[in-house]
């Protein structure tokens, strides 16, 4: 059986680590079932956002929430009340706190609330609205990490440098005279 050299199992084993998959900052999914719509609202929002802005004491703003309703995709802001709630695009919903920490450092709870408010569903102006949100954790795909890499090229050196020292202490051969 042929053997194989340290250098080429380490090489191996470095690009074996550097496929492995690192995880991207935690998101959540954010899915609104309501008896007056057809369908979940939803959307993944990060868990711990920085927001646009906000106001101490008042709300937090995230721009740009790409969410899903009927097979529609639609992009927004959604404000994010201390008192409670949200709103956006001319719908406003109260209901529990759905953050803790300070409006300029949120984190989105887990859980299930009851939100009220009123919403234009685009089916004769705006109409009140009940629902129930559900926050849970969602799945992030992998992220290239940088790393593997470096764990890689210190894998290589190491070997070189164990093959250059074995080099040198060979015993050179005897010159007679």
């Amino acid at each position: 059986m042929p053997r194989i050299s340290p250098c080429v199992a380490a090489l191996a084993l470095s690009i074996g680590l550097a496929s492995a998959p690192a995880h991207a900052a935690t998101m959540d999914l954010f899915t609104f079932n309501s008896p007056e719509i057809t369908g979940p609202l939803t959307a993944t929002i990060a868990a711990s956002p920085t927001p646009a802005s906000f106001v101490p004491g008042v709300s937090f703003d995230l721009t740009g929430i790409s969410a899903s309703f009927e097979g529609n995709t639609f992009t927004g802001d959604v404000t994010f009340f201390t008192a409670g709630g949200a709103g956006g695009g001319g719908t406003d919903f109260s209901g529990p706190i759905l953050f803790s920490g300070s409006e300029s450092d949120p984190t989105f709870l887990l859980g299930s609330f009851n939100l009220s408010g009123v919403a234009d569903l685009g089916n004769g102006g705006p109409q009140d609205v009940t629902g129930t949100l559900i926050i849970s954790q969602s799945s992030p795909g992998p992220v290239p990490e940088p790393m593997p890499l470096a764990l890689t090229g210190t894998g290589i050196l190491a070997m070189a440098g164990i093959l250059w020292r074995r080099r040198a202490e060979l015993p050179t051969s005897r010159v007679t005279c």
